[in-house]
């Protein structure tokens, strides 16, 4: 396919992250996620109905253990981790107090992903986990 095939493949896989999946596949850090996507599509035999297809396989990835998060800026901010999306655990909005003047910050919004990593030991693996802040109201 040509390069335009890719960049709309894109596109197309960015509006089904965005609109199924409350995701991104915009960031920098979903390059190789995107492409490894491209290539299982073209892989496959360009199946014709493009959308169904990469909802289908994006359903695979962009997982939750409860809920999808609810993002309160404008724009999503799902994370990776070694090529592929984290699994979204939960999300805490930090309220107004004592701990969070004078220690933290309040009005923010803490979501929380995890991603089982395999180390050295058969059969064994550890846990990777990343926050993502939001401000409601920032842009």
């Amino acid at each position: 396919m040509t390069r335009t095939a890719k960049n709309d493949f894109r596109l197309l896989m960015e509006a089904v992250a965005r609109g199924r999946f409350f995701a991104t596949c915009l960031l920098d850090e979903a390059d190789s996620f995107v492409q490894d996507i491209y290539q299982e599509y073209v892989a496959a035999g360009s199946p014709k109905n493009r959308r169904k297809w990469v909802e289908e396989r994006l359903s695979q990835e962009f997982l939750w253990v409860d809920q999808p998060p609810k993002w309160v800026e404008s724009e999503p901010d799902w994370p990776f981790y070694d090529g592929k999306p984290m699994v979204f655990i939960s999300q805490t909005a930090l309220p107004e107090n004592d701990v969070t003047r004078t220690r933290l910050t309040f009005d923010t919004v803490i979501y929380l992903f995890g991603a089982r990593v395999p180390v050295d030991v058969p059969d064994s693996y550890e846990v990777i986990y990343k926050t993502v802040e939001q401000i409601p109201g920032f842009q």
